[in-house]
């Protein structure tokens, strides 16, 4: 699965890429102006690629786009003013369906942004609150804990797994509706897409959050230079005076590779110290400083 989501990946980035050679370009002809856009949409495209879920939400908004372009289509075709039917297993006449499907399609194109958001706020306060620093790589199995996280404990991911599958089901209605009733109900084809995009959503929601879910391989594209800038961005957290019988150290080396050089594995996890140990002293024993039991 990591071959598959690195090629949407690179798919993905050929903006930013594009827009780097453009700055290049620009530097060549001496035109500062341009140069200064072309980097800074290149940094927006690596900034948004270096987050989790970036082809999820880069495949789902051109498809829900262009699913509501179908139906805003489809409304304004002349032709549909003859499609005098109803759906049978929904009770509702195509219109009504098309409005019903731009929500949804609406919803979709919301809800992607908005779960990457999650997962990327997450990230973060996991990473602060175990007092991170700058060094190392983050594993992947903390990127994908924070996945986790949200995918199970979120009120939104709750709404919107209820609201995809009515989705799927409305799409599905309103494909078999479309076939029915003649080309009237269908101009062009238009409603079957529609219908169609609307129910291979749900398959694309299933499928990024099984794999995200149980496969950790997913979140090794994930580059954590700009976490790390966000959480410096952020007020710093004082680390423990001791971990891991190091002076100095913090539980934040949970999250990272390591040891400095190549030996160095990512599943040597760092705990944080335990607290101060107390002993029970029994009643009306005396129990001097330095003195041991």
């Amino acid at each position: 699965m990591i071959y598959i989501f690195n090629f949407f990946r690179d798919i993905c980035g050929l903006p930013g890429r594009l827009c780097t050679e453009c700055g290049k370009l620009c530097d060549q002809c001496h035109c500062t102006i341009c140069q200064e856009a072309c980097v800074s949409l290149s940094g927006c495209c690596s900034n948004f690629l270096d987050k989790p879920l970036a082809s999820y939400v880069v495949i789902s908004g051109l498809m829900s786009l262009f699913e509501i372009a179908l139906c805003v289509s489809s409304m304004n075709a002349r032709s549909l003013g003859g499609c005098r039917g109803t759906s049978h297993a929904l009770g509702v006449g195509i219109r009504s369906w098309l409005v019903v499907q731009i929500g949804f399609a609406g919803l979709n194109l919301l809800f992607a942004p908005y779960f990457q958001g999650r997962v990327w706020e997450n990230l973060k306060d996991k990473v602060q609150s175990m007092g991170a620093g700058t060094r190392g790589t983050i594993g992947k199995d903390v990127v994908q804990s924070s996945f986790k996280d949200v995918f199970l404990h979120d009120f939104g991911v709750l709404f919107y797994f209820f609201a995809l599958i009515a989705s799927f089901f409305w799409s599905v209605n309103g494909a078999n509706f479309a076939q029915n009733h003649g080309l009237y109900c269908n101009p062009d084809g238009m409603v079957a897409w529609a219908a169609s995009i609307g129910s291979s959503l749900f398959w694309v929601a299933i499928l990024y959050s099984l794999t995200w879910y149980w496969c950790s391989c997913c979140a090794k594209s994930v580059n954590p230079e700009k976490l790390r800038l966000d959480i410096e961005a952020r007020p710093a957290v004082p680390a423990y005076p001791v971990a891991a019988g190091r002076e100095g150290a913090s539980p934040s080396q949970a999250l990272y590779y390591s040891g400095g050089g190549r030996g160095g594995t990512q599943g040597n996890l760092v705990q944080p110290p335990a607290g101060p140990q107390y002993m029970p002293v029994a009643q009306g024993q005396v129990v001097r400083p330095g003195s041991k039991r």
